[in-house]
């Protein structure tokens, strides 16, 4: 299989610099160049920025479009058709989301909270080159301290290609992660951790703080504060024990303080559901009301003496009874309704 040369296309990514501070504006730089090293001007470039770890968990290998539309083929038909991708046919199915996640919570102005965690901060489809075969894109960058790599794919014409990545970090001398189980449920004795990282070049002592923000779902004050020493390059693990006494969610802040100085504090947001001790119970009753009547005379009694919740819906229509088997009829994969 021979290849042209003129149909691969030289692209360099250049971030502005390596290391960036969380809510820093990240600058790249791109050039386009081809296989005699001329600009490339009016090239298509499609450049993305994305979280390290989720490419390393998944896999993720840079695409080459060069490769594939050069590649060995043998001679064969295929038919294929979108639709079904576009357009499920289940209307259960029709749900669109971004697959970063965000984190709410609080903070004081002078130290900002850690909360924006977002695994592709940028994605450019369609930038076009100048007449130096450059472009660039900016972006904000994330709050989560890690390394993200940069992809450029750019194309000119019918059947000029390239590809390459760079990488950018975002960082902080002094970094606090907490460390928490995924869930807890009532009456759950738990000790929610916290990693604290000086990777600053000072010794001294700290000042970690958690922080309640939203229902009081353990016991205990809202706010905890130690001081530990922590040298140049250390880790410490620090504790806090409590205890989850009622159910639903709830915001916590994890603070970190070393010095003066925005340069050498840290906070970050984290969410911890409540959950009931045993499985949830659900039933559902239908009748009709003449008069006073009583709902939930008919509801069994186990139900009734725990703790949930009530959804009362009423209608002067008697399609309201039908209501759990026209979803299901609706929704049903193979198209009957």
């Amino acid at each position: 299989n021979v290849i042209d040369p003129r149909t691969k296309l030289a692209v360099s990514v250049k971030p502005g610099r390596p290391d960036y501070r969380p809510g820093e504006t990240v600058a790249i730089d791109v050039a386009v160049r081809d296989h005699r090293g001329r600009p490339v001007r009016n090239a298509e470039v499609t450049l993305y920025a994305v979280d390290e770890g989720v490419l390393s968990l998944t896999g993720y290998t840079t695409p080459d479009p060069h490769s594939f539309f050069n590649r060995p083929r043998e001679l064969a038909v295929a038919s294929h058709i979108s639709l079904t991708k576009l357009l499920p046919e289940n209307p259960a199915n029709l749900k669109f989301a971004n697959k970063g996640h965000l984190i709410g919570g609080g903070g004081r102005a002078l130290m900002p909270v850690r909360k924006n965690f977002v695994a592709c901060p940028l994605w450019e489809p369609t930038l076009r080159t100048d007449r130096r075969g450059r472009v660039s894109a900016r972006f904000k960058a994330p709050d989560g301290l890690t390394r993200y790599r940069i992809i450029a794919i750019p194309h000119d014409g019918r059947d000029r290609f390239g590809n390459t990545t760079g990488d950018v970090r975002v960082n902080k001398p002094l970094i606090i992660e907490p460390v928490l189980p995924r869930f807890a449920r009532r009456g759950d004795r738990i000790t929610a951790r916290a990693l604290v990282m000086n990777r600053g070049d000072h010794d001294g002592e700290v000042e970690v703080t958690w922080k309640r923000n939203g229902p009081a779902l353990t016991t205990g004050p809202a706010t905890h504060t130690r001081r530990v020493p922590l040298k140049s390059g250390q880790t410490r693990t620090i504790a806090f024990p409590m205890t989850f006494t009622a159910v639903g969610e709830t915001d916590w802040t994890w603070s970190v303080r070393f010095g003066s100085g925005e340069m050498f504090t840290d906070a970050v947001a984290s969410r911890l559901p409540g959950e009931e001790p045993v499985p949830l119970l659900r039933a559902s009753q239908v009748g009709r009301v003449f008069g006073t009547t009583n709902l939930l005379a008919p509801v069994d009694p186990v139900l009734l003496s725990g703790r949930g919740n009530i959804t009362v819906r009423i209608s002067n229509s008697p399609y309201l009874e039908l209501r759990g088997g026209m979803d299901y009829l609706l929704r049903y994969p193979y198209g009957c309704v």
